[in-house]
């Protein structure tokens, strides 16, 4: 009922199971007499309590503690012996196993180590909740108290991490049901086609949003003569390049200057997705298809909307997508990875507070120092359709020419069911196991 409902993370590993709840007998002398009393009752259910046998068979000293009237006589020894009396007793707490000839009191282990009675009806005993793994999870971990096992989590239910790890709820409110990483080292360490990758986002629809934890070689967004027709006819682009991701019939600048078909994906777009796709060697299954969205919108020096408000720079970047396995980050994903959203929250107010801002982000810390690297968009300024806005290493949204050498952050989703096992820190990152 009520505790199992606030089971956020895992509940689905739960498997429904019998729980023995008769009565042992009292300063019994036979462990296997009691289970078999124990076990003439049972009732199916998700959570339950320890059977009083379970309290023993816990004790390593079997000879001295390994029945309940042993246990009564040893006590004292017994407790130090057993990590149910040696962790958990402050007072007692309660078992399923009713008190021998009392249908009022259950057999509690007691802060004496020994097994007592408790009134059932009377008394405020401790709750120790119980539930049955299903067979086919996979643990990790060395089982001590600082490198515990780990179950896996479906990507879907890192949500339920909010307000730890660096995780937060989109600071843009009409994105609801996004969460984002934020700050200068959150806890969104993820080992990918064997390399460190960091988590950007939870999508609504369930996906991972990831990017390499480090940069690939320098390479022009758009080569000089790539595409030469439609928006990207001008003769100033066969020189600096044509700042679209992706083809499409009628591409308009945020500015609403410049329109025109473009014919064909950016020389990157089609690098990513052909060479640098092949060359993927693991968890490559785990990749999701998805929407990047690649509208132009405003850097600090821009007049459009996107420059000054979160909210109009996502929608001036969504009206434009193309499906794909790889891509790269949004102007906005940088502006939502700082955790100082008063004073870092727009690209004009980044690029004005841009020392504080860095040290914020974690997507300028780390191997992103000093890099300056592309984003998807184009900066929508004047009747200029050349120059992609880029994540500079001072801490801000800058723009360059298409055709220039800048460095490649690749971005993936992860599909919805993908498990997780790990804790997503650099040193224990989240690693991707086999669905």
């Amino acid at each position: 009922g009520e505790y199992y409902n606030t089971i956020k993370i895992n509940k689905d590993y739960i498997q429904e199971h019998a729980f023995y709840y008769g009565s042992p007998i009292w300063e019994n002398n036979d462990l296997s007499a009691q289970v078999t009393e124990e076990k003439k009752y049972s009732a199916t259910s998700n959570v339950g309590l320890i059977q009083a046998s379970d309290y023993i068979k816990s004790n390593t000293n079997v000879a001295q503690c390994g029945t309940l009237k042993l246990l009564t006589t040893n006590q004292s020894s017994c407790k130090a012996t057993s990590w149910m009396g040696r962790d958990l007793v402050s007072k007692f707490y309660w078992s399923l196993s009713p008190f021998p000839n009392n249908s009022y009191a259950l057999v509690v282990p007691d802060k004496s180590g020994a097994m007592g009675g408790g009134w059932a009806f009377a008394a405020s005993g401790g709750v120790a909740p119980v539930v049955y793994l299903e067979p086919s999870v996979i643990l990790s971990g060395l089982g001590t108290k600082e490198d515990p096992y780990t179950m896996p989590i479906k990507t879907s239910e890192l949500k339920n991490k909010v307000g730890t790890d660096g995780l937060a709820a989109d600071p843009n409110t009409e994105e609801d049901g996004r969460y984002v990483y934020q700050g200068a080292n959150p806890n969104n360490w993820i080992k990918f086609n064997n390399e460190e990758w960091r988590i950007v986002s939870l999508e609504e629809d369930g996906t991972l949003k990831i990017m390499r934890a480090s940069v690939l070689e320098k390479r022009a967004f758009d080569i000089v003569n790539h595409r030469t027709t439609g928006y990207c006819s001008k003769d100033s682009y066969l020189n600096a390049g044509c700042a679209v991701w992706a083809q499409t019939d009628n591409f308009v600048l945020a500015t609403e200057l410049l329109s025109g078909k473009v014919d064909t994906d950016s020389s990157l777009k089609t690098y990513l997705n052909g060479e640098y796709y092949a060359s993927i060697k693991f968890n490559k299954d785990d990749i999701q298809e998805h929407a990047f969205y690649y509208g132009s919108t405003g850097i600090g020096n821009s007049t459009v909307p996107g420059a000054t408000n979160l909210s109009s720079m996502v929608e001036e970047e969504k009206k434009y997508n193309a499906n794909s396995n790889i891509g790269l980050v949004q102007p906005s994903d940088y502006i939502k990875a700082n955790n100082n959203i008063s004073i870092c929250g727009t690209a004009k107010l980044q690029m004005s507070n841009r020392t504080i801002c860095k040290e914020n982000n974690w997507m300028n810390q780390g191997n992103f120092v000093d890099q300056h690297y592309w984003t998807l968009s184009g900066i929508a300024h004047g009747d200029v359709g050349t120059n992609v806005i880029r994540v500079h290493g001072d801490g801000y949204l800058l723009n360059e020419a298409a055709a220039f050498s800048q460095s490649i952050v690749p971005v993936v989703y992860l599909k919805s069911d993908t498990l997780l096992q790990g804790k997503g820190t650099q040193d224990s990152p989240y690693i991707i196991l086999e669905s």
